[in-house]
Protein backbone atom coordinates (compact mmCIF):
# COMPACT_ATOMS: atom_id res chain seq x y z
CA UNK A 1 0.00 0.00 0.00
CA UNK A 2 1.25 3.48 -0.90
CA UNK A 3 1.94 5.66 2.16
CA UNK A 4 0.37 9.11 1.91
CA UNK A 5 0.25 12.08 4.25
CA UNK A 6 -2.22 14.95 4.39
CA UNK A 7 -0.84 18.39 3.47
CA UNK A 8 -3.65 20.89 3.37
CA UNK A 9 -6.03 19.99 0.56
CA UNK A 10 -3.76 17.34 -0.98
CA UNK A 11 -2.33 13.96 -0.05
CA UNK A 12 1.41 13.56 -0.63
CA UNK A 13 3.22 10.29 -1.20
CA UNK A 14 6.00 9.59 1.28
CA UNK A 15 8.41 6.84 2.25
CA UNK A 16 10.83 6.06 5.05
CA UNK A 17 14.23 4.38 5.01
CA UNK A 18 15.94 3.31 8.22
CA UNK A 19 15.27 4.02 11.88
CA UNK A 20 16.97 6.30 14.36
CA UNK A 21 16.91 9.44 16.47
CA UNK A 22 18.28 11.58 13.62
CA UNK A 23 15.75 12.46 10.91
CA UNK A 24 16.72 13.65 7.44
CA UNK A 25 13.99 14.76 5.05
CA UNK A 26 14.77 14.39 1.33
CA UNK A 27 13.22 16.92 -1.06
CA UNK A 28 13.54 15.95 -4.69
CA UNK A 29 13.81 18.24 -7.69
CA UNK A 30 11.64 18.94 -10.70
CA UNK A 31 10.88 15.98 -13.00
CA UNK A 32 11.62 13.65 -10.08
CA UNK A 33 10.16 11.99 -6.98
CA UNK A 34 11.07 10.70 -3.54
CA UNK A 35 12.18 7.41 -5.11
CA UNK A 36 15.22 9.04 -6.67
CA UNK A 37 17.04 8.48 -3.41
CA UNK A 38 16.31 4.75 -3.48
CA UNK A 39 19.67 3.73 -4.95
CA UNK A 40 21.50 5.59 -2.16
CA UNK A 41 19.44 3.94 0.61
CA UNK A 42 21.89 1.04 1.18
CA UNK A 43 24.60 3.62 1.92
CA UNK A 44 22.69 5.45 4.65
CA UNK A 45 24.42 5.19 8.06
CA UNK A 46 22.71 3.33 10.87
CA UNK A 47 20.75 5.39 13.34
CA UNK A 48 19.40 7.74 10.67
CA UNK A 49 15.78 7.87 9.58
CA UNK A 50 15.37 9.24 6.05
CA UNK A 51 11.96 10.52 4.95
CA UNK A 52 11.24 11.21 1.28
CA UNK A 53 8.14 13.20 0.32
CA UNK A 54 6.73 13.67 -3.19
CA UNK A 55 5.77 17.14 -4.36
CA UNK A 56 2.11 17.61 -5.26
CA UNK A 57 1.73 16.50 -8.87
CA UNK A 58 4.65 14.07 -8.53
CA UNK A 59 5.15 10.42 -7.66
CA UNK A 60 2.34 9.10 -5.48
CA UNK A 61 0.92 12.52 -4.62
CA UNK A 62 -2.38 14.06 -5.65
CA UNK A 63 -2.45 16.00 -8.92
CA UNK A 64 -4.90 18.87 -8.51
CA UNK A 65 -5.75 20.72 -11.73
CA UNK A 66 -3.44 23.73 -12.13
CA UNK A 67 -4.84 27.20 -11.70
CA UNK A 68 -4.58 29.65 -14.60
CA UNK A 69 -1.31 31.06 -13.26
CA UNK A 70 -0.01 27.73 -11.89
CA UNK A 71 0.21 29.30 -8.43
CA UNK A 72 -0.91 26.03 -6.83
CA UNK A 73 2.28 24.46 -8.22
CA UNK A 74 4.63 27.29 -7.22
CA UNK A 75 7.72 26.83 -5.09
CA UNK A 76 5.91 28.67 -2.30
CA UNK A 77 3.06 26.15 -2.42
CA UNK A 78 5.43 23.18 -2.48
CA UNK A 79 7.20 24.56 0.61
CA UNK A 80 3.89 25.00 2.43
CA UNK A 81 2.96 21.44 1.48
CA UNK A 82 6.21 20.09 2.90
CA UNK A 83 5.80 21.97 6.17
CA UNK A 84 2.24 20.70 6.50
CA UNK A 85 3.41 17.15 5.82
CA UNK A 86 6.06 17.43 8.53
CA UNK A 87 3.37 18.58 10.95
CA UNK A 88 1.18 15.60 10.04
CA UNK A 89 4.12 13.19 10.37
CA UNK A 90 4.92 14.73 13.76
CA UNK A 91 8.45 15.73 12.82
CA UNK A 92 9.22 18.84 14.92
CA UNK A 93 12.91 18.98 13.95
CA UNK A 94 14.99 17.48 11.16
CA UNK A 95 17.84 17.98 8.75
CA UNK A 96 17.25 18.48 5.02
CA UNK A 97 18.78 16.83 1.96
CA UNK A 98 17.78 18.38 -1.35
CA UNK A 99 18.42 17.97 -5.04
CA UNK A 100 18.14 20.59 -7.79
CA UNK A 101 14.87 22.56 -7.52
CA UNK A 102 14.26 20.96 -4.13
CA UNK A 103 16.83 23.46 -2.87
CA UNK A 104 14.44 26.33 -3.60
CA UNK A 105 11.68 24.59 -1.66
CA UNK A 106 14.05 24.00 1.26
CA UNK A 107 15.10 27.66 1.25
CA UNK A 108 11.49 28.73 1.55
CA UNK A 109 10.94 26.23 4.36
CA UNK A 110 13.95 27.64 6.20
CA UNK A 111 12.67 31.18 5.83
CA UNK A 112 9.28 30.15 7.17
CA UNK A 113 10.47 28.06 10.14
CA UNK A 114 14.25 28.39 10.64
CA UNK A 115 14.14 26.90 14.13
CA UNK A 116 12.74 23.65 12.78
CA UNK A 117 15.79 22.61 10.78
CA UNK A 118 19.40 21.73 11.46
CA UNK A 119 21.83 21.13 8.64
CA UNK A 120 21.01 21.31 4.95
CA UNK A 121 22.74 19.30 2.25
CA UNK A 122 21.94 20.76 -1.17
CA UNK A 123 23.06 18.75 -4.20
CA UNK A 124 23.23 20.76 -7.42
CA UNK A 125 20.75 23.37 -6.14
CA UNK A 126 18.87 25.71 -8.44
CA UNK A 127 19.21 29.42 -7.74
CA UNK A 128 16.49 30.81 -5.44
CA UNK A 129 15.59 33.18 -8.30
CA UNK A 130 14.11 30.19 -10.10
CA UNK A 131 14.45 28.95 -13.66
CA UNK A 132 12.61 30.48 -16.59
CA UNK A 133 11.87 28.01 -19.40
CA UNK A 134 11.18 29.34 -22.88
CA UNK A 135 8.59 27.82 -25.22
CA UNK A 136 11.14 25.55 -26.90
CA UNK A 137 12.35 24.12 -23.59
CA UNK A 138 8.81 23.58 -22.34
CA UNK A 139 7.98 21.77 -25.58
CA UNK A 140 10.98 19.49 -24.99
CA UNK A 141 9.67 18.58 -21.52
CA UNK A 142 6.31 17.67 -23.06
CA UNK A 143 8.00 15.49 -25.67
CA UNK A 144 9.99 13.78 -22.90
CA UNK A 145 6.72 12.89 -21.20
CA UNK A 146 5.66 10.97 -24.30
CA UNK A 147 8.93 9.27 -25.26
CA UNK A 148 11.09 6.97 -23.15
CA UNK A 149 13.82 7.08 -25.79
CA UNK A 150 14.00 10.87 -25.83
CA UNK A 151 13.99 11.07 -22.04
CA UNK A 152 16.82 8.57 -21.83
CA UNK A 153 18.83 10.53 -24.39
CA UNK A 154 18.32 13.82 -22.54
CA UNK A 155 19.18 12.32 -19.15
CA UNK A 156 22.30 10.74 -20.63
CA UNK A 157 23.74 14.22 -21.04
CA UNK A 158 23.41 14.77 -17.28
CA UNK A 159 24.48 11.30 -16.13
CA UNK A 160 26.82 10.04 -18.81
CA UNK A 161 28.65 7.71 -16.40
CA UNK A 162 25.57 5.48 -16.22
CA UNK A 163 25.72 4.63 -19.92
CA UNK A 164 27.93 2.74 -22.35
CA UNK A 165 30.11 5.48 -23.91
CA UNK A 166 29.67 4.17 -27.47
CA UNK A 167 25.89 4.40 -27.12
CA UNK A 168 26.01 8.17 -26.53
CA UNK A 169 26.72 8.89 -30.20
CA UNK A 170 24.21 11.07 -32.08
CA UNK A 171 21.03 9.30 -33.23
CA UNK A 172 21.74 6.34 -30.94
CA UNK A 173 19.59 5.22 -28.01
CA UNK A 174 21.83 5.28 -24.88
CA UNK A 175 22.38 1.88 -23.25
CA UNK A 176 22.91 1.46 -19.51
CA UNK A 177 26.17 -0.05 -18.30
CA UNK A 178 26.06 -3.62 -17.01
CA UNK A 179 25.08 -4.02 -13.38
CA UNK A 180 22.48 -1.24 -13.41
CA UNK A 181 19.39 -3.41 -13.66
CA UNK A 182 17.60 -1.41 -10.97
CA UNK A 183 17.97 1.79 -12.95
CA UNK A 184 16.92 0.03 -16.14
CA UNK A 185 13.75 -1.16 -14.41
CA UNK A 186 12.78 2.44 -13.65
CA UNK A 187 12.38 2.99 -17.39
CA UNK A 188 10.09 0.03 -18.01
CA UNK A 189 6.33 0.66 -18.35
CA UNK A 190 3.99 -0.81 -15.75
CA UNK A 191 0.68 -2.33 -16.97
CA UNK A 192 -2.27 -0.16 -16.05
CA UNK A 193 -0.12 2.70 -14.77
CA UNK A 194 -1.23 6.24 -15.53
CA UNK A 195 0.98 9.11 -16.69
CA UNK A 196 2.54 10.75 -13.65
CA UNK A 197 5.49 12.82 -12.54
CA UNK A 198 8.74 10.94 -12.77
CA UNK A 199 9.22 8.61 -9.88
CA UNK A 200 12.42 7.22 -11.22
CA UNK A 201 10.57 6.16 -14.39
CA UNK A 202 11.42 9.35 -16.25
CA UNK A 203 10.34 8.14 -19.62
CA UNK A 204 6.61 7.94 -18.93
CA UNK A 205 6.04 10.28 -16.01
CA UNK A 206 4.80 13.85 -16.15
CA UNK A 207 4.97 17.04 -14.11
CA UNK A 208 3.58 20.52 -14.60
CA UNK A 209 6.45 22.02 -16.65
CA UNK A 210 5.76 25.51 -15.35
CA UNK A 211 6.14 24.58 -11.66
CA UNK A 212 8.48 27.15 -10.20
CA UNK A 213 9.56 28.39 -13.60
CA UNK A 214 11.01 31.83 -13.18
CA UNK A 215 9.37 32.32 -9.79
CA UNK A 216 10.85 34.99 -7.54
Amino acid sequence: MVARVRAGEVQLGWRQWGEGDVTVVFIHGNLASKDWIELAAPLFPSGVRVIGIDWRGCGESDRPPPTADFSNYSMRQHALDMLAALDELQIPFCHLATHSTGGIIAARMLLKQPERFGRVFALDPVTPLGMAFNAEQTDLFRKMMRSRELTRAVMATAAASLFVPESLAPNTVPRFREGLAEIQAFYEPHPGADIRCVRGRLARDAVQPQSGAGER
